[in-house]
Order: structure tokens, then C-alpha cells, then sequence
């Protein structure tokens, strides 16, 4: 199961941006790094963000890079100032 299906938990973090403003959140953003990356690889969504009340996400994606320069997948994100 991913972070976005099935049931969530009141307050989850993607709770704070609009429905229309994420895609590819439920991917994973980081990976066990002590075996060559595979099928069989743990990964796991661990990334997350602190946003102050001045600030409002308004865009996040996870790009999907397959794990390819780094044992995380880079996250975009896109903020307005309150």
C-alpha cells in the first residue's frame, strides 16, 4: 500500500496541498543503500517537510529516477509566501 490509498490518518501530510497540486507522492523517496537496487530492494517513503505558517506548499512531486544518482528520489516543491 502507498501513502495515498486506503484509508489516511486525520492531518496527514499531504493534508496541506490542494488534491490537484501533488502527483507521484506515493512513490517511494528513499531506499536500503547496503544492496545494488532491484525488485527486491526495501524502499520506503521517509521524506519530509517543515513548513512555517508564513509559508504555503502549493506543489510537490516526487520524480521517479529509479534510485539512479542517490539512495533518495528527488522531491520538487513549490511554496507561496503567506
Amino acid at each position: 500500500m502507498t501513502g495515498l490509498e486506503g484509508e489516511r490518518k486525520e492531518n496527514s501530510p499531504v493534508d496541506c496541498f490542494p488534491r490537484e497540486s501533488y502527483t507521484n507522492l506515493s512513490l517511494h523517496t528513499c531506499r536500503n543503500c547496503d544492496v545494488p537496487y532491484g525488485d527486491d530492494c526495501f524502499t520506503v517513503i521517509v521524506d519530509g517537510f517543515i513548513v512555517s505558517d508564513n509559508v504555503k506548499p502549493t506543489y510537490a512531486e516526487v520524480l521517479d529516477t529509479q534510485f539512479k544518482y542517490s539512495d533518495h528520489n528527488p522531491v520538487i516543491m513549490k511554496f507561496k509566501l503567506a
